[in-house]
């Protein structure tokens, strides 16, 4: 039925931040406890390159030290199931270590390093709102 059937295939422009921007975003304090949470799990993914579904699922064991004292992700893509190593960039370290400090007044056994406290979409109306209050209007 679908045979010989057209579409148009809109071109869209692709958008990234500048460095400068990602500089706004680290410097922002946000005292709304979900915004902050979709700003450090941004962050995070800027430095990482890790998916929102895997950041979702990332837990402090995912993270391991290599022989020669470099911390390192290693787990499996959400989505493929294949597996990737990521080195960690210093400022993640610092994102992961600020999470690990907020685990601690949280019950023993929640080992995850974004634990959900929103939906996605709320998440990323939260990010919308922190970008907006940076000058970031994409």
């Amino acid at each position: 039925p679908f045979e010989g059937a057209t579409y148009e295939k809109v071109e869209r422009k692709i958008r990234f931040l500048q460095k400068s921007d990602v500089a706004k975003l680290m410097a922002l304090k946000v005292n709304d406890k979900e915004a902050e949470q979709a700003r450090q799990m941004f962050l995070f993914s800027c430095f990482t390159g890790l998916a929102i579904a895997d950041m979702e699922r990332l837990k402090f064991s995912h993270i391991q030290t290599s022989a020669d004292g470099r911390r390192y992700i290693r787990k499996e893509r959400q989505k493929t199931k294949v597996e990737f190593v990521v080195p960690l960039h210093p400022i993640a370290e610092e994102i992961l270590s600020r999470c690990r400090e907020e685990q601690k007044v949280k019950e023993k056994g929640d080992d995850l390093v974004f634990p959900r406290s929103c939906s996605r979409s709320t998440m990323n109306n939260k990010l919308s709102t922190v970008g907006l209050a940076c000058g970031i209007r994409q």
